[in-house]
């Protein structure tokens, strides 16, 4: 993996969030990104399907993609499906993560709306694109970029 320098954004992904929640939401989401769970190969997974879908329209004004990460083969990253099945019994983490970026003024309330439709979708796809954006954002918070 990893022939492209992490960026500031997975650097910031990489590090735990000061908040309870949006932490806990974190930490297992890039457990579950990947077979191995190194956390380089997570992040890098995680970033790359934060702008996978047209969500990455609005995170892209916030934090533009580094040039070739979109197309860096990370190796041991899972499947949509795989990762969903994992994260199912962690679902009861997305509502106070949601409700602490609304609180920490992370997102615009119209656009937190938007974000939950995608985490709550019935395509595994935008439901776990919809966690990855949801902490991009939050990384850009707590890692002041």
């Amino acid at each position: 993996m990893a022939t492209l320098p992490i960026t500031p954004l997975e650097t910031a992904l990489a590090t735990s969030f000061s908040d309870e929640a949006l932490e806990a939401l974190r930490a297992r989401f890039l457990y579950a990104v990947t077979s191995d769970h190194i956390v380089a190969a997570s992040v890098r997974a995680a970033v790359q399907m934060a702008y996978e879908t047209e969500l990455s329209a609005a995170l892209s004004k916030r934090i533009a993609l580094y040039p070739g990460i979109a197309d860096e083969l990370v190796a041991t990253r899972r499947k949509f499906l795989a990762i969903d099945q994992d994260m199912a019994s962690f679902r009861f983490l997305s509502a106070p993560a949601l409700t602490a970026a609304l609180t920490l003024d992370i997102l615009p309330g119209s656009y937190m709306r938007f974000l939950e439709g995608y985490i709550q979708a019935p395509d595994p796809r935008y439901r776990m694109c919809g966690l990855a954006v949801l902490l991009c954002y939050a990384a850009a918070f707590f890692g002041d970029l």
